[in-house]
Order: structure tokens, then C-alpha cells, then sequence
């Protein structure tokens, strides 16, 4: 799920995102926001529907620990009352675990083996309980499920001039309260020095108990990172020194045991995929520049073609290799390999 996210942002960042006019006006050059592209529904949607998922793991792995320590089948009541609290403080957790819905339920008491753990994962242990894993994702997936999808928006990431200018400005830092909005001004300087500017958005979303943005694929790695290391394996061994569950398990083809599937898992995050991707689409724009300063007689074409078929992997290889030679063993060199590479050496 956190995959296609990322991918739907990838390609939403890929695009122009933002569009700009320079303002004349007393003497002043001022960069202005004059358009902002739409974000595809997608976003908030499936951003929403991981959230819920990983809400969804904590519950699953909680009810399955429990059934495993009643040793007997639930009934209806107890089936409906197991649940993940997500206390700010003991008192509050206390509440809970005696609340008279859950008498029956003794291993979800405060002295039994799961309701030691449940208290190892409450958010009051954390320094600040608003931040906490737990409570961001129960308030992530209750608002979710209750209100409405996540609320996403396009906000100022950086705005960077591509070299020291007298007079330059950026404006300040958007609050929380604050909208990216058409017409704002993003930076200044004086008119007669002209300077590129490049400006980074930024994909975010709102935490709905604090009202603080944060970037979408950041927090959504945040939350699986913690539901995968710390909160599963505590529910289920009461500790998080254990092998990680691996984040990159195939669900879309069928295997014959929950143990085939993990021992075919990857160690790469769909996060991680996504920061690959990222890099190797950037690399795509430089590495022309470079083959072409490097070999400036092989046609142009025959760059990008051979460009083309490099996957993200062989993209970040064939440049990091190009830097490493180039520092290592100087110019010649480096050119010497990038052309062993376009020959197919």
C-alpha cells in the first residue's frame, strides 16, 4: 500500500508541480506563486488505506496473542472488546484494562503477561505523547475511518537561489495554520540581479490531534518502521530483540505457508524503493550532461537509448561507479568506463 502511494506521489512530483511569474514592482523582483497543480484523489485515499492497514496489523496481531493465551475459542462480547488502547496516561490505561467489558478477558488485565506489554507501548512513556507512534497512528486511522480521508496539501518544501545574491529573500517559513495559496510571494531581490531560483514542494499531511504537516512518505515510513520493529514483535514476544519482519513480502502471488512467503521477503522498504526511484529519475536528467562532456562524440541519441534501458539499480550503479573512478583514478578514467559502458563492457 505505502508502494503505490509512493508512486502516485513520485509521479505527481515528477510534474510541475508549482508555476511561477516574476512581479516588477518598486524596484523589486518578486518570485510568485501563480499556479498549483491538482493532487490526484489517490493521494489522500490510499494514504488513508495504509494507515488503516498498519492500524489494522497491531489490531490482528493483538487479537491472535490473546486468542493464543485464552486456549479456547472467544465469545461474542470478548471478541468485540479486544482492541489496542492508546492511553495518555496509566490511570487511563487502567480504566480500560478493568473496564467491566473486558472482566473476562483476564490476560488483557494489568498484571498478566499481554497487558504488560500493551503498557510497554503506551504513548505516556514517550517525552512528548503527541508524537508517539501509537497515538499518531490511532489518530491517523480514527480520523480516517470516522471523518474522512487523510488531508493531504502541497506546501513549500525549499526555496534555493542557485548562487549568493545581494539582497535576496525568501519568505519566511508557512505556519500550521498558514495555505500555500496562488499569489503568495516566495522570494525577492533587488530587479537587476537576476537569479535562478529553484523551489522544492512538498507532499504533506496534517496529523489530526496537533495540526502539525508533516511529508506524507516520512510519516507513513515512520509509522510502518514502528508497527513492523517495535509494536508487532512486543504484542507477540514481549521484546523487540528478534529478527525483523521483513518489510517487502509479495502478497500478490500465492505460497504454499506464511513461512515460504517471509523466507522470499526483501529488506527494502517501500519507502527505500521510493527514495531509488527518486535518485535514479534525477540521475537521468544529469547523466546526459555528463556523457556528453565525457564522450562528446557518441550522438546523443545513443546516450539516451542506452540510458533508457538502464534500470533505477543500474542507473545509481553507473554513476556511482562514474564518481568513484573520477576521484579515484581521475577524467581519463572515468571516461574510459562510461565508454566500456555504453559498448556493453
Amino acid at each position: 500500500m505505502i508502494d503505490q502511494v509512493s508512486r502516485v506521489v513520485f509521479d505527481y512530483m515528477k510534474g510541475d508541480v508549482f508555476g511561477f511569474v516574476n512581479e516588477a514592482r518598486d524596484g523589486v523582483d518578486h518570485l510568485t506563486l501563480a499556479s498549483i497543480a491538482p493532487i490526484p484523489e489517490a493521494v489522500p485515499r490510499l494514504t488513508a488505506d495504509a494507515i488503516n492497514q498498519m492500524r489494522s496489523a497491531v489490531e490482528h496481531a493483538l487479537f491472535a496473542e490473546v486468542e493464543h493465551q485464552v486456549g479456547r475459542p472467544l465469545n461474542p462480547e470478548e471478541d468485540r472488546n479486544i482492541e489496542m488502547p492508546a492511553k495518555v496516561d496509566n490511570d487511563k490505561l487502567l480504566e480500560w484494562m478493568r473496564d467491566k467489558r473486558r472482566k473476562t478477558l483476564t490476560v488483557l488485565h494489568e498484571d498478566s503477561v499481554i497487558g504488560r506489554r500493551i503498557e510497554f507501548l503506551q504513548p505516556y512513556h514517550h517525552d512528548d505523547k503527541r508524537t508517539h507512534p501509537l497515538r499518531v497512528l490511532s489518530e491517523h486511522s480514527n480520523f480516517s475511518k470516522h471523518r474522512k480521508t487523510a488531508t493531504v496539501a502541497t506546501r513549500l518544501g525549499r526555496v534555493i537561489p542557485d548562487r549568493a545574491v545581494p539582497g535576496f529573500r525568501v519568505r519566511a517559513a508557512y505556519k500550521d495554520d498558514e495555505t500555500v495559496a496562488v499569489g503568495d510571494v516566495l522570494s525577492t531581490v533587488p530587479l537587476g540581479n537576476p537569479v535562478p531560483v529553484s523551489v522544492w514542494p512538498a507532499l504533506m499531511m496534517r496529523r489530526p490531534h496537533t495540526g502539525s504537516w508533516e511529508i506524507i512518505i516520512h510519516e507513513l515510513r515512520k509509522l510502518e518502521e514502528w508497527t513492523r520493529t517495535v509494536a508487532i514483535p512486543v504484542i507477540v514476544l514481549g521484546t523487540t530483540d528478534c529478527t525483523p519482519i521483513p518489510p517487502h513480502r509479495d502478497i500478490t502471488v500465492g505460497h504454499k505457508s506464511f513461512e515460504a512467503s517471509l523466507a522470499l521477503a526483501k529488506p527494502e522498504s517501500a519507502v527505500e524503493r521510493a527514495q531509488v526511484r527518486l535518485r535514479a529519475n534525477g540521475l537521468r536528467d544529469d547523466l546526459p550532461a555528463i556523457f556528453a562532456d565525457q564522450l562528446p562524440d557518441i550522438p546523443f541519441e545513443r546516450v539516451i537509448a542506452f540510458l533508457t534501458d538502464q534500470d533505477d539499480s543500474e542507473t545509481i550503479e553507473l554513476f556511482d561507479r562514474y564518481c568513484r573512478v573520477s576521484g579515484s583514478r581521475g577524467p581519463q578514467s572515468a571516461a574510459a568506463y562510461l565508454q566500456r559502458k555504453i559498448n556493453g563492457n
